[in-house]
C-alpha cells in the first residue's frame, strides 16, 4: 500500500510537471513566431512606408493574412495614423518600427490567432494524460498476474535451478561507435516568398533548387527542399583541414548567382557546423537545420550569417570580410552560441575566384538551356 501510494503520488507530479511544460511551449512557440514575422513585416514595408504607397502595403498585409497563424495586419505612419489594415486584429498583437538608417518611418502591427497554436498542444497534453493514467493501471495488472502465476506454480518455475557449469566463451571484441562526422548547413532562404505570387514563387523555388544542385555537384554536397524556407545543402564531410573554408566559398558562388540570375527572389543564405555519427542521416526537423533556417533569415543580401560553431571552424578570418551578427532572434539558437558572425565578402585573390566560379556556372547554365517562357 505504501508503495502503491508513493507511485501515484509520483504519477500526479509527472502530469503536472507535463501540464506546466506544455503550456509554457505553447505560448513561447506562440512569442517567437509573432515577434519574427513582426520583424520581417517591417523590412519588407521599409519602401512602401517611405512612399506612402497604400496598394503595395495592403498587398503584403493580405498575403500575411492567408496564414492560419494571423488575424490581421495593419500599418502605421510616424503619427499613429492608420494607413492599411486587412483582417481583425484581435488576440496577441506585436508591433514593430519600420526603420532606416536608424529613423521611425511608421509602424507595423499583426494579431495572431493563439488556436492555431494550441491545437497542435492540447493533442500533445491529452495523448500523455492519457498514457501516464494507464500507466499505474498497467503495472498494477501485470503486477497481479505475475503474483497469481506464482502461487498456483510450483516453486521450480520461479525459482530456476542453478545452471551447470559450462566452458568459459573467449570475450567477445567491442563494438566500436560509429566515427562522428562534420555536416556543413547551408540553408538558403527565400525571403521575399510571401510577397511573391504562387507562380512566381514556384518558379523562384526551382531556380533556387537548380543552382543549389550546380554548385554542390562542384563541392561535393545534396540539396533538399526546405519547406517553408527554399533549399538545403548538406555538404559532405572532408578530411581536408581547409573544408569549412571551402564550404563557405561554394556559400559565396550560389549567392551571387541567386543575386544576378533570379529575377524575382531576394534570398538570404546561413551556415552552421553540426557532428553526428557516420551511419546516421539528419531529418529535416533536426535542431541544427532549424538553426541553418533561422540564420538564413537573417543575412544581408550577398552576406552570410555564420553560426559561432561554423565561424569557429573556418579559422584564419584574414581571407574573410567579417563582421559581428546581432540579432535577439540568435537567443533562440539551440547548436550554436549566439556570439554569431556576418561574412560580407572575400579578400583578394579569393573574391575574384568567387566570381570566376560564378560566371563558368551561369555560362554552362546558359549554353544547355532554352529561352525562358516565363
Amino acid at each position: 500500500m505504501l508503495a502503491m501510494a508513493a507511485f501515484s503520488v509520483l504519477v500526479t507530479g509527472l502530469v503536472l510537471l507535463a501540464i506546466i511544460s506544455l503550456t509554457g511551449r505553447e505560448q513561447q512557440r506562440l512569442d517567437n513566431f509573432g515577434t519574427a514575422t513582426a520583424r520581417a513585416l517591417a523590412e519588407l514595408a521599409v519602401e512602401p512606408l517611405m512612399r506612402q504607397d497604400r496598394m503595395h502595403l495592403g498587398v503584403i498585409g493580405n498575403r500575411l493574412a492567408e496564414l492560419p497563424e494571423i488575424t490581421g495586419v495593419a500599418s502605421y505612419s510616424t503619427d499613429n495614423q492608420l494607413l492599411t489594415t486587412t483582417g481583425d486584429l484581435h488576440g496577441p498583437q506585436y508591433t514593430q518600427p519600420v526603420t532606416i538608417d536608424d529613423s521611425i518611418v511608421g509602424y507595423v502591427r499583426l494579431a495572431l490567432e493563439p488556436e492555431a497554436f494550441a491545437a497542435a498542444e492540447r493533442i500533445r497534453t491529452g495523448a500523455i494524460l492519457i498514457a501516464l493514467l494507464l500507466l499505474p493501471l498497467l503495472i498494477s495488472a501485470a503486477w497481479h498476474a505475475i503474483e497469481l502465476l506464482r502461487a498456483r506454480a510450483p516453486p521450480s518455475w520461479w525459482r530456476p535451478a542453478p545452471e551447470p557449469a559450462v566452458a568459459a566463451s573467449p570475450t567477445p571484441e567491442p563494438t566500436l561507435p560509429a566515427e562522428d562526422i562534420r555536416h556543413y548547413l547551408l540553408a538558403v532562404n527565400l525571403y521575399n516568398q510571401l510577397t511573391l505570387p504562387r507562380h512566381e514563387r514556384e518558379f523562384e523555388l526551382s531556380l533556387c533548387l537548380e543552382f543549389a544542385e550546380a554548385v554542390a555537384g562542384i563541392y561535393h554536397g545534396q540539396v533538399v527542399a526546405l519547406p517553408g524556407v527554399g533549399a538545403l545543402v548538406d555538404f559532405d564531410h572532408g578530411d581536408d583541414e581547409d573544408r569549412p573554408f571551402q564550404v563557405l566559398c561554394a556559400a559565396f558562388v550560389l549567392a551571387r548567382l541567386l543575386h544576378d540570375e533570379a529575377p524575382l527572389g531576394t534570398y538570404r543564405l546561413g551556415l552552421n557546423l553540426t557532428e553526428c555519427p557516420a551511419d546516421e542521416t539528419l531529418p529535416l526537423d533536426h535542431e541544427a537545420i532549424a538553426d541553418a533556417a533561422l540564420l538564413s533569415a537573417l543575412g544581408k543580401d550577398t552576406a552570410l550569417a555564420l553560426s559561432a560553431t561554423f565561424a569557429e571552424a573556418v579559422g584564419h578570418v584574414e581571407r574573410i570580410d567579417i563582421r559581428a551578427l546581432d540579432n535577439p532572434l540568435l537567443d533562440e539558437l539551440t547548436t550554436s552560441a549566439p556570439a554569431c558572425r556576418l561574412a560580407v565578402g572575400l579578400q583578394p585573390p579569393f573574391a575574384g575566384l568567387v566570381q570566376k566560379q560564378a560566371a563558368r556556372l551561369k555560362a554552362q547554365r546558359d549554353a544547355v538551356s532554352s529561352p525562358s517562357t516565363f
